[in-house]
């Protein structure tokens, strides 16, 4: 799947949520289908309607209801759009640096590159110049078309500590005059940039993409410098990174002994690594949640028409009774009408014993309560599932 697609649905959650909705929204389509051609009252519940408002109303409340919906499909086709087409949005975090970049070391004929050792700090550094990790064994011979004389390190490690301190190690060589003259001045030339395979190290300027700056020094004597990374972590996964490379000054290596070996380097270059790098992350401009929730800010404008035109009757017993379990609703059904049943005679059994008008007040409440039930059933209450129920007694 594509990361970004992932990235704007909502990862696993919302890839979830879409699936079970899809299943859920199945089976219910399968278990009404089914109903609708097995029970003909079903079809008739959803197919004959006993309207009982006047005909300007009903054109007025079609119309009402086909803005409304033209409404919805315009708020979901204009979220959709954002989620496909808008750029991403960007948080800026600081996170910890704990990889190392790569590193391409490229040197004059009149200098040898030595050794590259790596401290846990540049304090580490000054105070226990022999506490090192030599990591020249990962520095290749690299071949350039501009350039034959470089050293190329590209690190796939993970620092146990963020940040540290490189020192570079070179040795002056002697060269045969040419012409009279000793040679130009010695050039050391380091770039650091990403570790992706984006990075060109061919070029004479190495260069990524637009996310990958490459970090260039040039230096003819000893010094220490400082680095600076930045990410740019896309919505398609892959973390860019960038870096820019400034000069902190002179430093007395003379007086440095990286370990026991007499012949140390006579030229100097120390790298400090950040701790800490500024990432930027992209982010959808729409997420799946997002376009729920402004799809649902909408749904809330249909009280409107609620307001306009009332509400649909009351349904007492709902999808799960009508479609699922028809049998089991039924019998608990009628196990209540019959109870109300016995109460009613049990109430009319003590008022037969009383006077006359007692029983003419008996049969003009039985015909009031029947006035009643068929305005509730015309107006107010779903009677469908109870007509059902009383009617037939199997399903």
């Amino acid at each position: 799947m594509d990361y970004k697609l992932y990235e704007t649905l909502n990862r696993l959650p919302g890839l979830f949520a879409i699936a079970a909705t899809m299943f859920f929204g199945i089976i219910i389509i399968v278990i009404f289908i089914v109903r609708i051609f097995q029970f003909p009252h079903l079809r008739q519940k959803y197919w004959q309607h006993d309207n009982t408002q006047s005909i300007p109303t009903r054109i007025l409340k079609t119309i009402i209801f086909l803005l409304l919906a033209a409404g919805l499909i315009g708020v979901i086709s204009y979220n959709v759009y954002k989620m496909k087409n808008d750029p991403p949005k960007f948080l800026v975090t600081v996170e910890r640096s704990k990889e190392p970049p790569s590193i391409l070391i490229c040197q004059s004929d009149d200098i040898t590159f030595n050794t590259v050792r790596y401290y846990n700090s540049f304090n580490s550094f000054v105070n226990y110049p022999k506490q090192n990790f030599d990591l020249s064994g990962d520095f290749k011979l690299f071949q350039r078309e501009s350039d034959g004389n470089c050293t190329f390190f590209n690190s796939t490690m993970t620092m146990d500590n963020p940040g540290g301190f490189y020192l570079l190690g070179f040795s002056k060589v002697l060269l045969e005059l040419f012409n009279g003259m000793s040679g130009s001045a010695s050039i050391i030339s380091i770039y650091i940039g990403d570790t992706n395979n984006e990075m060109n190290w061919n070029l004479p300027m190495p260069q990524g993409n637009k996310f990958s700056d490459v970090g260039f020094l040039l230096a003819s004597s000893s010094g220490i410098f400082q680095y600076t990374e930045t990410w740019h972590k896309a919505l398609n996964g892959i973390n860019y990174r960038g870096f820019q490379i400034t000069s902190i000054g002179n430093f007395l290596f003379d007086l440095v002994s990286v370990d026991d070996n007499p012949m140390q380097s006579s030229t100097w270059i120390g790298l400090i690594a950040p701790t800490n790098v500024i990432a930027q992350v992209e982010n959808p401009s729409l997420t799946l949640a997002d376009l729920l929730s402004n799809v649902g800010g909408y749904l809330s404008i249909w009280a409107i028409f609620g307001f306009l035109f009332g509400v649909k009757k009351a349904n007492p017993f709902g999808f799960v009774s009508d479609f699922i379990f028809i049998n089991q609703d039924k019998v608990k059904l009628r196990k209540e009408l019959d109870k109300m049943k016995n109460d009613r005679s049990s109430k009319l059994s003590n008022l037969e014993k009383g006077e006359e008008d007692n029983t003419i007040e008996t049969n003009s409440l039985s015909n009031q309560s029947t006035e009643l039930r068929n305005l509730l059933a015309k107006y107010y209450v779903d009677m469908d599932f109870y007509e059902h129920a009383v009617k037939t007694p199997d399903v």
